[in-house]
């Protein structure tokens, strides 16, 4: 296996904490759309994030009419009922302030992307949903600030696109997470093995987005040097599908 060069750093800080293969695992406790567009939901979810000492909360960040076409109505029905304004993302990070939590989010479209930046958020992330991108990926990543990538739809070819892409960017605080966009996630299908192939390769900071049931992937991850876990939570269990 080639390693590829990169500038890209190996260890970096997100508002204070630093992240690298000498440091405790990052833990993002990713909360979002389970607020089902109630900002008092919001806050709860930060702080059972707090009370389970995650170091950062991640919730996602959207306009449905700047993210889906009018022709899909649908779609406008259903993911509209999961947003927040985008200023009460202003008041939950303020809210994160206070519990002594970061605040991150995920934006999912420019104009978000372009609110977050006024916020002076400590870090980004970019979900899997963003695959092929690359356009809007290096946006984000000359924003200026940590990026964080899931890779759940990437194949080994794509995942060297996205280095050559942060590698070009100038900015060095970039490092990707291990992820299978399937929800829940068959334990079977995790492979682990890919935090290893990762580090191996790229030689940056690697994690691990879970989307398994349970503790046990996670903890195995870790165990295997993940050095960041996001993990979902929610107050909504058996919600049905079509909310």
């Amino acid at each position: 296996m080639n390693k590829i060069s990169t500038k890209l750093n190996h260890t970096f800080s997100i508002d204070g904490r630093l992240l690298g293969n000498s440091e405790p695992t990052y833990v993002i406790a990713e909360a979002g759309v389970a607020h089902f567009g109630s900002f008092e939901k919001a806050l709860e979810l930060v702080d059972i994030a707090v009370e389970a000492n995650a170091d950062a909360v991640k919730f996602q960040i959207f306009d449905v009419d700047q993210l889906i076409a009018k022709e899909s109505s649908y779609w406008k029905t259903r993911l509209g009922t999961k947003a927040l304004p985008y200023a009460a993302f202003a008041d939950i990070k303020s809210y994160c302030q206070e519990k002594d939590i970061t605040f991150l989010a995920t934006a999912h479209e420019e104009k978000a992307l372009d609110y977050l930046t006024k916020l002076d958020v400590a870090a980004y992330k970019i979900g899997s949903g963003e695959y092929l991108n690359w356009p809007f990926i290096e946006m984000v990543l000359n924003r200026g600030r940590p990026v964080i990538v899931s890779t759940g739809l990437y194949n080994d070819s794509d995942v060297d696109i996205l280095f050559a892409i942060a590698t070009n960017s100038g900015n060095p605080d970039f490092s990707i997470l291990h992820c299978v966009t399937s929800y829940p996630t068959d334990p079977q299908y995790v492979d682990l093995n890919v935090i290893n192939k990762f580090r191996s390769k790229y030689d940056v900071v690697v994690g691990y987005s879970d989307h398994t049931v349970g503790t046990h992937i996670s903890l195995a991850a870790v165990a295997l040097g993940a050095k960041i876990i996001e993990k979902h939570i929610t107050l909504d269990f058996d919600v049905p599908d079509a909310q």
